[in-house]
């Protein structure tokens, strides 16, 4: 995985939400999944 460019991690964040979701126990999961939402959030912000 050398040399993304930013469409590349916008994808990889978004495939990360159903990967890791039902992976750790409920609390942590929220925690995990509500990371990877702002994640992808900043991401979709900083390209405007």
């Amino acid at each position: 995985m050398k040399k993304l460019a930013a469409h590349n991690f916008e994808d990889l964040l978004q495939y990360a939400i159903p990967v890791f979701e039902g992976l750790l126990e409920d609390q942590h999961d929220q925690i995990i999944g509500r990371l990877l939402f702002e994640l992808a959030t900043w991401h979709a912000l900083a390209k405007l």
